[in-house]
C-alpha cells in the first residue's frame, strides 16, 4: 500500500517519492539522489563519495522514469 502511494505521489511531481524510487531502482545505498523541478525539467543529482559510473546508473534512471510516466498515462 505504501509502495502506491509513492507511486502515485511520484506520478503527481513529487520530489520526495521520486528519489525514494530513484533510490530503489538504483539499489546503492551509498548513493543519494537529489531531485527538484526547476522551470518543468526534472533535475536528478546523485550524491556519493565515489563518482558512479554514469552508463550504469543514467539507464537505469531512464527506464524507471519512462515506466513511470507510462503508468501516469495509462491511469
Amino acid at each position: 500500500m505504501i509502495q502506491l502511494n509513492i507511486l502515485e505521489l511520484a506520478k503527481q511531481g513529487d520530489t520526495n517519492a521520486i528519489n525514494t524510487l530513484v533510490s530503489q531502482w538504483l539499489n546503492l545505498p551509498r548513493i543519494t539522489p537529489k531531485t527538484s523541478l526547476k522551470q518543468n525539467c526534472l533535475q536528478i543529482i546523485l550524491e556519493s563519495i565515489e563518482v558512479p559510473v554514469q552508463q550504469l546508473v543514467v539507464p537505469v534512471i531512464c527506464d524507471g522514469l519512462i515506466n513511470l510516466v507510462l503508468q501516469y498515462l495509462l491511469c
